[in-house]
């Protein structure tokens, strides 16, 4: 191959091929295809109409074989359903033969019966012998329901929900003049245009027309029938959005609450309103479909604020709608994975059968009624049972969220009469003296006890630690009992492209958005000590992840340990949960940790006959593999999980891994750290062989070889898949490991200030409205993380010149106040103050005698305002200034 780049030098490139003969038949799918038209994952769309026929409900299958093949065969290889060979199979195209299967589905428009996940496996007979298959293919096919019209090219809005055909397929680029004079509908049309279907008005199947998930007031009665019901489910095609949104924009100035001057801030910020993702059915990913928490389909939270009806314009008084619940809201919102904010995601945790209903309320009043019995918790309520415990917060401690631990009152889920106070206000189920509601309102944990010794120096404490505040920052003290002395490993963080090779399992097709929650960063392990020698009995675990998403541990997110106690050569091999993968360094203890609530130790019984290979059985049982959770005193201890600093952390007894065989030494512990989705047993964490989705090494296990796009692309990613068996690779102090790792860091705050007027100075130090010179003292005093500060004595002086006259300005604007905490901090520790000439000149542009005479005075001046010592001899000058352009 040669390239002509006249004038450049012509460029040339040769491969060789060799071709060698291929034995096995070819057979293949051609229906359904792996792409659509567009290249995208193909779903095979059945329409959702009023009455579905026959032609409604079935889809041709196409397999093309060799001339050789006898007979081919599809059958189901992963889901079920009705499959009918076709009339006069085989057929032929060119040299080929083709055989048709009819694919048949129910006369209904229930998803439960039509949607899903398939995969088919066509089998080729070319030898007569049935019971031998001398070729077979794979083929994936994604099934949904979806209200489909037939495409007109007459018809500008072919499936009426307000979005013109031509809007719905093309982008829409935002103006090229000014931003100043954008106006709403610029920035709206950007966000929403080519975005979705032009002959589905529900593109992502939720229950909402597109128009109404895209925020569309107004439909053109001219494109749009506005009274079109393609499924006749008494909703029409288009609904107004009566919480359409508002963005950052001229016209928008002084109507709606936050918006900034025409030639000021970013145009394309919502300042108002709200929009869901017409491609998502759930846009906040809680569990719940967005056309089950917007039942009425208005594009409102009900009881949010005030509705504006589409043919209003925004006015500044109107009562905005905020997304934070109270109790006037009559729905959970589609926006927000939390609505009433108790710790539970709305669906997973809490409506966990999706149906916009609390199971058990038998009128729907949402309110508990005798003779009801509730088995879920109300996502519209953070304190279902009313006893002042948020909903999450019990859950989290193993508390019951639907019995308020009144004596005499009745359990909501069991309708027994209640007849301890454990699970209220009142109860001390850590027998500590220290009721759950002080537990709460103190951040302590109501299941370990708070009356002894403060914890023995080995231990870490899981979750929030003690508050400490300085000024507006509060330090819960989340993670800080572990250094960097217990890392262990670290893992590379995946991009998440569409190609094979990345360090996560990703296919954009099959996402559920939380790979980056289950992509490891670095894993630690802590020995709390053997309570004989002053320890607290607890083996620590912690892992930091790419980005935890929050309540991603409801859905998206297990955690696995696995560990050998020393001798790779005795132990199970094969991984439990039914996980598809062996260890090649045979396991003695695997903590698998679910989500907050939930973790089993499982504790492989020495001397136990054990597992080699993947068709092993992992037997659970007192005499061969143990099972401890929570509720076991040798088995799992707190775990907490932090979307915020994305990390989890997490502990056992180490009485479990003494039962397992170990000596106790934590140098001899050998581990494997792995994520997987949930559901690895025939739910949506299962894939075909493994079903991790992320490791620390043995990078490959989590191959998605979502690369491949040539060739008989279902089977060789199949094939691809299920060759992965082992995990190989392991880490620990005496293992491959990245111990000692670090970056060390110097957080440098440099200042200089001419001398200015007071007020000036006072508004340096805090300008009453969150910023200001205390602003990195009180960061770092909450914390306790030392400060390095470059002060020159030029700003110290005018600093000390900035006394407030308390009956003018408030005292947290004092100059000479500052000064004296900073040498206060300077007296603990918590600020170095660095050396400084007078007033910050450029020193190499000065004489040395010069320069040495100005750090001497400079010097002076700094200890009589910060006292004697308290200032570095090492002088900072900032060499950027000297820059040349």
């Amino acid at each position: 191959m040669t390239l002509d780049r006249d004038p450049y030098p012509l460029l040339a490139t040769t491969r060789r091929v060799l071709a060698e003969p291929v034995e096995t038949p070819y057979l293949d799918f051609v229906t359904p295809p792996i792409v659509d038209e567009l290249g995208d994952p193909f779903y095979l769309r059945l329409a959702k109409v009023a009455s579905p026929t026959t032609n409604d409900r079935q889809y041709m299958i196409r397999v093309e074989s060799a001339s050789n093949a006898q007979t081919v065969r599809v059958v189901f290889n992963i889901g079920t359903g009705t499959l009918v060979e076709a009339a006069g199979n085989p057929g032929t195209n060119g040299n080929l033969k083709t055989w048709d299967v009819l694919w048949q589905f129910p006369l209904t428009n229930d998803p439960r019966q039509i949607e899903g996940a398939f995969q088919f496996r066509a089998n080729a007979d070319t030898d007569g012998d049935t019971n031998t298959v001398e070729a077979y293919a794979l083929r994936d096919a994604r099934v949904i329901l979806r209200e489909v019209v037939n495409s007109n090219t007459n018809d500008p809005d072919d499936d009426d929900d307000g979005l013109s055909d031509y809007n719905e397929v093309t982008p829409r680029e935002l103006p090229e003049t000014s931003y100043s004079t954008w106006n709403n509908g610029d920035v709206h049309v950007w966000y929403i245009y080519g975005k979705t279907r032009s002959v589905s008005s529900d593109t992502d199947g939720d229950g909402l027309p597109d128009g109404l998930e895209s925020g569309w007031r107004n439909a053109d009665t001219n494109q749009t029938s506005t009274n079109a019901n393609t499924d006749a489910d008494g909703y029409p095609n288009f609904i107004s959005d009566l919480d359409p949104p508002f963005f950052n924009t001229a016209d928008n100035y002084g109507k709606v609450p936050g918006v900034s001057a025409p030639d000021q801030g970013s145009k394309t910020d919502l300042k108002g309103g709200s929009m869901t993702d017409p491609n998502d059915p759930d846009t906040d990913h809680d569990g719940l479909p967005d056309g089950i928490e917007d039942a009425n389909r208005n594009g409102w939270v009900d009881g949010d604020g005030e509705v504006i009806m589409p043919d209003w314009e925004p006015w500044i008084d109107r009562d905005w709608p905020t997304g934070q619940w109270t109790t006037n809201w009559t729905e959970t919102s589609p926006n927000k994975s939390d609505s009433d904010a108790d710790g539970l995601s709305d669906g997973y945790g809490e409506d966990k059968n999706a149906d916009g209903r609390i199971a058990g309320d038998t009128n729907q009043n949402r309110r508990w009624e005798a003779g009801e019995l509730w088995t879920e918790t109300d996502p519209l309520n953070p304190d279902t049972d009313r006893d002042g415990l948020p909903d999450g917060w019990e859950v989290q401690y193993s508390l019951d969220a639907l019995d308020d631990g009144v004596l005499g009152h009745t359990n909501l889920q069991t309708g027994l009469v209640i007849t301890s106070v454990v699970n209220g206000a009142s109860g001390d189920p850590d027998g500590d003296s220290i009721v759950n509601l002080s537990e709460l309102v103190s951040g302590s944990n109501p299941r370990w006890a708070d009356d002894g010794p403060p914890p023995p120096k080995g231990a870490i404490t899981i979750g929030t630690g003690t508050a400490v505040t300085v000024g507006g920052v509060l330090n819960n003290n989340e993670f800080t009992d572990w250094t960097y002395e217990d890392l262990i490993a670290l893992d590379n963080y995946d991009s998440y492209e569409q190609s094979n090779g990345g360090d996560v399992y990703y296919r954009p097709w099959a996402t559920d958005h939380l790979e980056s929650s289950r992509d490891l960063v670095a894993f630690y392990a802590h020995d709390g000590g053997a309570t004989n020698s002053g320890g607290d009995g607890n083996i620590y675990f912690r892992v930091d992840l790419h980005d935890l998403q929050a309540h991603a541990e409801d859905s998206g997110l297990d955690l696995y340990v696995v560990i050998d106690t020393g001798n790779g050569s005795v132990g199970e091999a094969l991984l439990p949960d039914n996980v598809e993968c062996l260890t090649a360094m045979r396991w003695e203890v695997v903590v698998a940790l679910y989500d907050g609530n939930s973790t089993r130790v499982y504790i492989n019984k020495p001397g136990s006959a054990d597992t080699r290979q993947l068709s092993d059985t992992l037997v659970l049982s007192p005499d061969d593999v143990i099972v401890r959770t929570k509720s076991d005193p040798d088995g799992a201890k707190d775990s907490y999980f932090s979307s915020d600093l994305d990390a989890v952390e997490f502990a056992i007894n180490r009485q479990a891994l003494i039962d397992a065989g170990w000596n106790g030494n934590p140098a001899s512990l050998n581990y494997q750290v792995f994520t997987t989705r949930d559901g690895t047993t025939g739910g949506p964490g299962e894939l075909d062989g493994p079903d991790i989705q992320d490791s620390i090494r043995t990078d490959w296990i989590a191959e998605d070889f979502a690369g491949i796009e040539k060739g008989d692309v279902d089977r060789l990613r199949y094939e691809g898949r299920i060759g992965l068996t082992t995990l190989s690779q392991w880490v620990g102090i005496n293992s491959g490991n990245d111990r000692g790792k670090r970056i060390k860091i110097i957080s440098l705050a440099h200042g200089n200030q001419a001398v200015q007027p007071g007020r000036v100075i006072q508004n340096l130090v805090n300008n009453g409205q969150g910023a200001g010179y205390y602003r990195p003292l009180d960061v770092h005093e909450a914390y306790g993380v030392p400060l390095t500060m470059h002060i020159t004595p030029t700003l110290a002086s005018a600093l000390q010149w900035a006394k407030v006259d308390t009956n003018a300005s408030p005292a947290w604007r004092d100059g000479p106040a500052l000064n004296k905490r900073i040498a206060r901090l300077a007296a603990t520790n918590v600020v170095d103050l660095l050396g400084s000439t007078f007033s910050d000149h450029m020193l190499p542009y000065f004489t040395t005698g010069f320069n040495s005479n100005n750090v001497a005075l400079a010097s002076e001046f700094l200890a009589g305002i910060y006292g004697p010592g308290a200032v570095s001899t090492q002088v900072l000058w900032t060499p950027e200034r000297l820059a040349d352009a």
